[in-house]
């Protein structure tokens, strides 16, 4: 069986490529992203709104790559994280 030709985004074109109907959601770990820091500031006010104004003295985050031009790496974490989050309560 012969391994089906992928064909990446030409580098030139990765800081303009978007995901459908989800804009803004990509970001690069070495640049300013406004999404990012948007849905962070969201998130805090959600769980200031959840515990009475307070922030838990320590959060915890999750980064996950896209896996490059070899496919989906988080797409399985996303997939399953939900129905097997066995660690710390999380936000899943």
């Amino acid at each position: 069986m012969a391994l089906q030709v992928r064909h990446p985004l030409p580098e030139h074109l990765q800081d303009q490529a978007e995901v459908e109907n989800l804009p803004g959601i990509r970001a690069w770990g070495d640049a300013l992203s406004e999404s990012l820091e948007q849905s962070a500031i969201e998130s805090i006010k959600q769980e200031m709104a959840a515990n009475h104004g307070k922030l838990e003295p320590e959060a915890n985050f999750l980064a996950l790559s896209g896996g490059g031009g070899v496919g989906a790496f988080g797409a399985g974490i996303c997939a399953a994280g939900p129905r097997r989050a066995t660690g710390p309560a999380s936000s899943w």
